[in-house]
């Protein structure tokens, strides 16, 4: 975890590269009546950020993160800036992992702080860069420059293999960034599918699935995402699902 003098200094960077990209028209105080926050969310509102991350992995085990945060949502010029505090981490992952796990849970995530929300609660600016409107695209060109790392055609089962475990590879770009609109969703479902053409000739896939579930203000309760890479009749899957509850 961060220091309290780093995490200030954290903020500052990115209120600067804030006011950078216009993410805000005015960041002077402006007075309550020329100021509204995003539909349905209160100027100030404290809740329970909850992330659970799932990676499949080869023979059918898989990795669990799953982490709390408090966060709070205030009024930031004409935006919203939600400031958050880790509150827990578990990771469940077979044996051989265990150190590997114990790593992942002592990890601070409180780089991702600040994110500053627009004031239709798509996410415009966020501390890690972390939010991204064109995964696919990202994970498809990760997909690309993997494969090209295997030069030699082969068909066999084992290179099939292979390649499936670079797929996912590539594939969990997918989840590495937030949604722009994961704290208010633009749709309850979405499925996108993409081809990835292989060394060998043949071809995988990816595909995004998005499933959503909102307050009657249309705040996010709940948003998962699942990514599926396939060669043939095998695939491998990873997920993750968010949740955001009054803390």
């Amino acid at each position: 975890m961060g220091t309290v003098s780093d995490n200030r200094y954290n903020q500052r960077q990115v209120m600067r590269r804030a006011v950078g990209m216009g993410a805000f028209a005015c960041l002077a105080p402006l007075s309550s009546a020329a100021w509204s926050a995003p539909v349905g969310m209160a100027s100030e509102s404290r809740k329970t950020l909850t992330r659970v991350l799932k990676r499949g992995l080869r023979g059918g085990s898989s990795i669990v993160v799953e982490r709390s945060w408090q966060i709070d949502f205030s009024r930031q010029g004409q935006g919203t800036a939600i400031t958050g505090t880790q509150l827990s981490a578990h990771v469940e992952a077979p044996e051989e992992l265990a150190g590997l796990a114990r790593i992942e849970e002592q990890r601070s995530t409180q780089s991702m702080f600040p994110i500053f929300l627009g004031q239709d609660g798509l996410i415009m600016v966020a501390a890690e860069s972390n939010a991204n409107s064109d995964a696919m695209g990202a994970a498809l060109a990760e997909a690309d420059r993997i494969l090209k790392e295997r030069k030699i055609p082969d068909a066999s089962a084992d290179a099939q293999r292979a390649d499936l475990a670079r797929l996912q590879l590539a594939g969990t770009t997918l989840l590495d960034r937030m949604p722009r609109d994961l704290f208010r969703p633009s749709r309850e479902w979405d499925r996108q599918t993409r081809q990835v053409p292989l060394p060998d000739g043949t071809t995988g896939e990816f595909e995004l699935v998005w499933e959503a579930s909102m307050s009657e203000s249309g705040w996010m309760k709940q948003a998962k995402r699942t990514v599926k890479t396939r060669i043939g009749a095998t695939e491998r899957s990873s997920s993750e699902t968010w949740t955001m509850a009054p803390a």
